[in-house]
C-alpha cells in the first residue's frame, strides 16, 4: 500500500533508513539479555551485589568502576551453549575488563554452536574485543586468548542436544558455569526438557550453575 500525505500525495520513503534502524534494534535485543542473564550468574556467586549496565559498554568500561573484590572465588570452567556469535561470553569479557577483575589461573571458556558460521562469527565477536582495545585485553583479564594449545577459550562445534555427552567426553570434570541464550528457543518443543538436562549434567559435578535465557515460554514439568 502506497503511503500518502494529508492531500493524497505519494510520499517519498527511504525504507533503507528504516531497514539499518530494524537490524541495530535486533541488534541490541540479545545484548540486552545477555546483560539480564549475566546479572543472574553473578548474583549466584554472592560475593556482593552487582551491577551490570543496560547500556553498551566501550572497552575502557564505566570510570570508577574498578573493584579489588573477586566476582569469582574460584577458577572458572564456562561453557555457553548455542552460543551463536557469543554475545553472553563478550558481555562477561567486557563486564571483568570494565569493573578491573582478572579470572583465577585454569580458567575456560568453551563456546559451542551446532553451526560453523555460528563459531566463525563467535570468534570475530571477541577477536573485536582486542581490535577496540589492544593486543593485551585478554591478558588483562588473566587469560590467553589465541589459536594455541594453551588458549582458555575454546570454540567447539556441538549440538545443544547431545552437549553433555560430547563435552563431558573432553572435560570430565564437568563445568561451573553453563549458559544458553535463546538455545532453547530453536529446538523443537518436545526436545527442551532434553537440553534442559543437558545443561544439568555440564554443571552437576562441579555444583555449578546453569542460566539460560530466552522470551519463550519454557515447560519444565517433564524435567
Amino acid at each position: 500500500m502506497a503511503h500518502r500525505d494529508s492531500q493524497g500525495a505519494p510520499l517519498a520513503v527511504d525504507w533503507s533508513a528504516y531497514g539499518q534502524q530494524y537490524q541495530q534494534l535486533m541488534a541490541q535485543i540479545p545484548a540486552q539479555f545477555a546483560r539480564h542473564a549475566l546479572r543472574h550468574l553473578l548474583d549466584t556467586e554472592g560475593s556482593r551485589p552487582m551491577v551490570v549496565s543496560d547500556q553498551p559498554q566501550g572497552p575502557q568500561g564505566p570510570q570508577g568502576s574498578q573493584s579489588e573484590e573477586p566476582l569469582f572465588r574460584r577458577p572458572v570452567r564456562m561453557v555457553d551453549i548455542a552460543a551463536g556469535p557469543a554475545v553472553f561470553t563478550h558481555e562477561l569479557f567486557q563486564h571483568m575488563h570494565a569493573a578491573g577483575q582478572r579470572f583465577a589461573p585454569e580458567s575456560q571458556f568453551v563456546v559451542t554452536d551446532a553451526s560453523e558460521s555460528m563459531l566463525t562469527a563467535a570468534r570475530a565477536t571477541l577477536q573485536r574485543l582486542v581490535a577496540a582495545e589492544d593486543a593485551a585485553f585478554f591478558s588483562s583479564l588473566g587469560l590467553v586468548c589465541d589459536d594455541s594449545d594453551a588458549s582458555a577459550v575454546r570454540f567447539e562445534t556441538v549440538d545443544a542436544r547431545e552437549a553433555a555427552a560430547t563435552l563431558l567426553g573432553r572435560w570430565p570434570a564437568g563445568f561451573t558455569h553453563a549458559t544458553c541464550l535463546f538455545g532453547v528457543m530453536f529446538v523443537g518443543a518436545a526436545q527442551v526438557a532434553s537440553v534442559l538436562r543437558q545443561l544439568h549434567a555440564l554443571v552437576a559435578p562441579q555444583r555449578g550453575v546453569a542460566v539460560l535465557s530466552t522470551w519463550q515460554s519454557v515447560t519444565t514439568a517433564a524435567i
